[in-house]
């Protein structure tokens, strides 16, 4: 019995790592029959004791026993035996639980290395992101209202006249991409300042004429191109700064744009019967203007957490250089925001438009609008002040808010009178406004925060791109059909076709995490069933 706990003296009292006191009796009468000789080597170096109290301290499954001294150093170095088992689980151990450390501090804003966030100066940036996305949105949320009003003194076809509002919308979300670099490497406040002011020239070019092509050029393509400057660097800014908190700053900012978008069209109705659409145009200009002094708040952060930030893309591949299963995951995540984006953006184009045909006039169609949008404001605000909690199931609230846009654009269809009119725009605007206010959030958690200024993007990029096709197919099969309710239900099965692929992505995502926790704590029984193997086996040697 000596030799064999003089040969198991490499992990102390508790060499037989994990395994019971049953499991001990049991091998103690196997080893009294092992004729085994082994040589141990005792290193007496600092660096071998630290080394050995690191290996006691990381290793998740070892049990820590009072009686652990430098003596704890001794590795056995004979072949085949239960101590070099022993050793390679508590290396195994140790890398995994290293591993699982670090993925559950990584990026965590107790860190020193990104000491900007979630406070200080953050909270600034968290206001000029908010003004600024209440600026895009409620002038965003005019153009259904100024879509009714360019069908009646505008010469021209349906889905010519929806060009200028899906040019607006798509190219300010497809743009995001090359203007979030530009913002990385020259600064977000530049890049902002200068969309402010190129969309206030859009805007203004656009008053005075009455030339559809003109307002494509300048109302679409011109302030398209400035909303691009604009919105995604606002968006990645406020995920720089903040981390533990990302959820609350990314909730507040979309129920600015959600507040914005409630006042939009009652703003523009009563604008449009004060000074007719051509003063509109002006006014609107003046409140892009805003954007310009809204993005003086945004101070580039530290230049060691920049460097940090650098360091963590660099190490970990940014370039879209992910794993098979994440880029599958990414496409998927992808697809469902292009399908997201094609419904959505044709229902809020024509929203006003079907109201209209269902026989609401034009301020009470403009007012379904707001009621829509403030639904979304209040439950983003909800999903803000919760969202961050542990027990918030963010994946399954953001899957069901999707879905639930799908089925509510069908019940559309249903709302002949105002009251049920008035039930559905509150669902839509409640499942909208959840599915925005998680959109970053959800990004960081799928994809992690070293990834976020290459993968939102990407992903408004797709989003752009299904709101500047569908508003165009609906304008198509408005012209060729005349039914409205044709562009409803094609609303209601892309935003379908956005869950489904929604689901496959989330699905994937659960997959890979059970099977990482799954490594990360492996069955305490499988060590002991290793050292009754082994045992066993040097019986037989």
């Amino acid at each position: 019995m000596r030799a064999i706990e003089s040969e198991n003296s490499g992990v102390g009292e508790s060499g037989l790592v994990g395994a019971d006191k049953k499991a001990a009796s049991v091998l103690t009468t196997i080893d009294g029959a092992v004729d085994t000789r082994a040589n141990t080597t005792t290193n007496d170096t600092p660096n071998a004791i630290t080394n050995a109290t690191t290996n006691a301290t990381t290793n998740d499954t070892t049990h820590d026993t009072p009686n652990a001294t430098p003596n704890d150093t001794t590795n056995a170095t004979t072949n085949d035996t239960p101590n070099a088992t022993t050793n390679a689980t508590t290396n195994a151990g140790e890398e995994t639980a290293s591993r699982r450390n670090a993925a559950r501090n990584y990026g965590s804003s107790e860190s020193k290395d990104l000491p900007h966030a979630d406070h200080g100066w953050a909270w600034m940036v968290l206001v000029g992101a908010c003004a600024n996305l209440f600026t895009l949105a409620s002038t965003g949320s005019s153009f259904s209202v100024l879509f009714a009003e360019f069908v009646t003194v505008l010469d021209a076809k349906k889905s010519v006249i929806v060009l200028i509002g899906s040019l607006q919308s798509g190219i300010g979300l497809m743009s995001g991409i090359l203007f979030s670099r530009l913002a990385e490497k020259y600064g977000y406040r530049l890049v902002v300042m200068t969309g402010g002011m190129l969309a206030t020239v859009g805007m203004g070019i656009s008053y005075g004429v009455a030339e559809v092509r003109v307002l494509i050029s300048a109302y679409g393509l011109l302030t398209g191109v400035a909303r691009g400057m604009i919105n995604t660097p606002s968006k990645v800014i406020n995920g720089v700064y903040f981390d533990k908190k990302r959820s609350l700053a990314t909730g507040l900012a979309i129920t600015s744009g959600a507040v914005g978008a409630f006042i939009g069209p009652l703003l523009c109705v009563k604008l449009i019967e004060l000074y007719t659409w051509h003063g509109t145009l002006i006014i609107l200009a003046g409140m892009y203007l805003q954007t310009v002094a809204a993005s003086a708040l945004f101070r580039d952060i530290p230049k060691a957490a920049k460097e940090e930030l650098s360091q963590r893309r660099s190490s970990n591949n940014t370039s879209l250089m992910m794993p098979i299963p994440d880029m599958i995951k990414f496409g998927a995540h992808c697809l469902s925001s292009l399908a997201m984006g094609f419904s959505m953006l044709m229902f809020v184009t024509f929203c006003v438009l079907y109201g209209m045909s269902q026989g609401l006039s034009l301020a009470r169609a403009a007012q379904m609008m707001s009621v829509i949008n403030v639904s979304s404001a209040l439950s983003a605000f909800l999903v803000a002040a919760t969202g961050d909690r542990p027990w918030f199931p963010r994946p399954l609230v953001y899957g069901l808010a999707t879905l639930t846009i799908s089925i509510i654009a069908f019940l559309f269809l249903l709302a002949g009178e105002l009251s049920v009119f008035v039930v559905c725009c509150v669902f839509y605007g409640c499942s909208g406004g959840i599915r925005a206010s998680m959109e970053t959030t959800m990004l960081v958690d799928l994809f992690g925060i070293e990834h976020l200024p290459t993968v939102q993007p990407i992903y408004s990029l797709f989003f752009g791109l299904g709101a500047f096709t569908g508003p165009l197919a609906a304008g198509g099969v408005l012209d060729y059909t005349g039914n409205l309710k044709l562009v409803v239900i094609l609303c209601g099965s892309t935003a379908g076709l956005s869950a489904a692929l929604l689901s496959g992505a989330l699905y994937i995502d659960y997959r890979q995490k059970h099977t990482k926790q799954a490594e990360a704590h492996p069955r305490r029984s499988s060590k002991v069933e290793i050292i009754f193997d082994d045992a066993t086996r040097s019986q037989h040697i």
